[in-house]
């Protein structure tokens, strides 16, 4: 799953504020709870890793973390967080975006759900996934199709291999 992925390589991207002003920028930011509060760690240049890189990255960063050993540059730069409460039994929820990002990504729990597949009623995990935008940087429509291939990448997770 790329998160850097806004604009698709339409040349558009996604932006992040400094000060008054957007800019482009392709990072995002796991966030993670640690006993020293909430800290946001930037995954960089995600989409060009294999999906085990960045897994393991994530891994790194939350043990430096807890640690208390993450350096300032590797707090700087994101555009997009990732912030996850489903673990804690939460179906869904808004956040609240984290200056200078542009966008926040809510994930909430999976749940066992009834749905409808061809005319029958069939139980399906489902998960509530939440973006919200500052339309200041980032157009309302770039990010309805950056979350629709998000969906696509966690609804065909088979293809983040290829």
């Amino acid at each position: 799953m790329s998160v850097s992925a806004c604009g698709r390589g339409r040349g558009r991207r996604c932006r992040r504020w400094a000060g008054r002003t957007p800019r482009a920028a392709r990072r995002s930011r796991p966030g993670g709870g640690c006993a020293r509060g909430l800290v946001t760690p930037v995954l960089r240049a995600v989409g060009d890793k294999p999906i085990g890189a960045v897994s393991a990255e994530v891994r790194g960063l939350v043990r430096q973390a807890d640690e208390g050993s993450l350096s300032q540059r590797d707090l700087e730069g994101g555009s997009i967080t990732v912030t996850n409460l489903g673990m804690y039994g939460v179906d869904e929820f808004a956040a609240v975006i984290n200056p200078p990002h542009s966008m926040i990504l809510a994930v909430g729990a999976v749940r066992p759900t009834p749905v409808v597949r061809e005319s029958e009623v069939v139980a399906a995990s489902v998960l509530a996934l939440v973006v919200s935008v500052d339309h200041r940087a980032v157009d309302g429509a770039l990010a309805a199709q950056w979350l629709d291939a998000l969906v696509d990448a966690v609804t065909h997770p088979y293809r983040l291999l290829v």
